[in-house]
């Protein structure tokens, strides 16, 4: 679990600290030491102790390793996973066990204080300690480069600095078995990504009946309102209709549909913009409308939210009541660029805190045995009853199949605007329940933009369904291999 590692890595960090304290082990090595005796090795020199640099920095020599890994105070939880699997990657090839410290640490620990053997990963030490290049980078670009005896990671954005200490671990780290490991002082990579063409992400909960919530409205103007008439399936089919060829989404999930087929694969002016209808095989509760001009669908499937999904309707062990939850896959070919990706619409039950949390966990390893079985990017979408800080969601993004998932809300570089999605046809308040969701398999996406659609027709008083559309803009990152 991505919160286990980080406090692996703070424990790490005491221990390391009170090492250093009784043993004074960070004291920079000699000239001597630094060289090594190389046989014709050029030198550089240091910029903060003004020592030789030997024309390669010895990061590991004999299990033993002066490095420390450093970043911002600042970064999220899955920059320090990524540190965290930086380390890891270097024990299991070299033995050699490197702390993790932040900036803020140095100013108040004496033992943490910045020497010339660091790793710095993003934007850290703030060019105090040295001069930092002035390579510009943009969203998707990261730099990795040696400057004096520091290796620096940094991307134009949080995703590409964790993309950098990817292509670092996988092409700089030793794969095999040593007990030395250099980096030439020349190193210097510069990764900007050609991007295709954005897809937009869309889900959408349409209401499945004609009477939920119809009789306790309270909507914007203060007034209980009777909308039994107003806010029937027919009556809201114009409004779908327009918000779907407002956004134009390239594809959709749509929870509680099942009601909806007829009108979704015969309106035409859906359908004359190209939009098909797919439904689970399973049951037709869920489904995925998508643009046939722009994607292809290759393949799809399903399974039910159960102790058994591909054959047990309702959970027994888990207590569903008899209402059956599933989630339903398509993946996608994009024409323009030969691209293929994933998508997985899902509504997941709340009858009971033991069913929820199983059914989530369900779902993310659903996304995972996808991911492993085509090797393609994962996009997960759909009504998860379920906001930030549960134990539900924070398990999605942080426990579930090694939590390789995180949510566009937090991911969007350009714009995230917009908090809760469901509001029972404006009785709710809509912050306190961000439920819906779109989620995407870490480090294969470039998330533009996220937003919540707070449309309404009828002069602000009619909703399109009782929840709120969520939509991202996203471009799929080229593999480097």
């Amino acid at each position: 679990m991505k919160l286990q590692k980080i406090l692996c890595i703070l424990l790490a960090l005491l221990c390391t600290l009170a090492v250093f304290a009784a043993c004074g082990e960070t004291t920079p090595p000699t000239s001597d030491e630094t060289t090594g005796g190389e046989p014709g090795g050029e030198t550089t020199v240091g910029e903060t102790t003004g020592e030789s640099v030997p024309a390669d920095l010895k990061i590991v020599e004999n299990g033993a390793s002066q490095y420390r890994v450093i970043i911002s105070d600042k970064q999220s939880d899955s920059m320090f996973q990524k540190a965290s699997e930086l380390i890891e990657a270097i024990t299991a090839s070299t033995g050699a066990v490197l702390s993790v410290a932040t900036d803020f640490e140095h100013e108040l620990l004496p033992e943490s204080a910045a020497t010339d053997y660091e790793i710095l990963i993003g934007t850290t030490r703030d060019g105090k300690y040295f001069t930092p290049p002035e390579t510009e980078l943009k969203t998707t670009d990261y730099l990795i480069t040696v400057i004096g005896t520091r290796v620096l990671i940094l991307g134009g954005s949080p995703m590409a600095t964790r993309n950098g200490v990817t292509h670092f671990i996988k092409n700089f780290v030793p794969q095999g078995k040593t007990d030395s490991w250099t980096i030439p002082t020349s190193t210097e990579v510069i990764y900007a990504p050609e991007l295709s063409n954005t897809i937009t992400v869309m889900s959408q909960n349409l209401l499945n009946n004609n009477t939920e919530h119809a009789n306790k409205v309270n909507l914007d103007s203060g007034n209980p309102v009777d909308q039994k008439g107003q806010n029937s399936i027919k009556n809201r089919q114009p409004r779908i209709r327009e918000l779907f060829l407002d956004i134009m989404p390239d594809v959709i999930g749509l929870q509680e549909c099942g009601n909806w087929h007829d009108f979704l694969k015969n309106d035409s002016a859906l359908v004359n913009e190209g939009y098909r209808l797919l439904s689970a095989q399973k049951d037709s509760k869920v489904s995925i409308y998508y643009n046939s001009n722009k994607l292809e669908a290759l393949e799809s499937g399903s399974i039910w939210l159960t102790e058994d999904p591909e054959n047990l309707r309702c959970s027994v062990l888990w207590n569903s009541n008899g209402n059956p939850r599933l989630a339903h896959f398509v993946r996608f070919s994009h024409k323009d660029t030969g691209e293929t990706f994933i998508v997985v619409n899902t509504h997941i039950g709340f009858e009971n805190t033991t069913l929820h949390y199983n059914q989530t966990r369900v779902v993310a390893e659903y996304c995972a045995q996808l991911k492993e079985k085509y090797g393609d990017p994962v996009v997960c979408v759909g009504d998860f009853n379920e906001k930030k800080g549960s134990d539900m969601y924070e398990g999605f993004v942080n426990e579930f199949a090694g939590g390789f998932m995180e949510d566009t809300k937090f991911a969007a570089t350009e714009s995230s605007t917009g908090h809760g999605s469901f509001h029972a046809l404006g009785a709710r308040a809509l912050d306190a329940y961000a439920i819906d969701q779109i989620m995407v398999s870490e480090e294969d996406f470039l998330v533009y933009t996220y937003r919540v659609d707070y449309t309404r027709y009828g002069g602000g008083d009619l909703c399109y369904s009782d929840h709120c559309g969520i939509v991202a803009t996203m471009a799929i990152l080229p593999n480097e291999e």
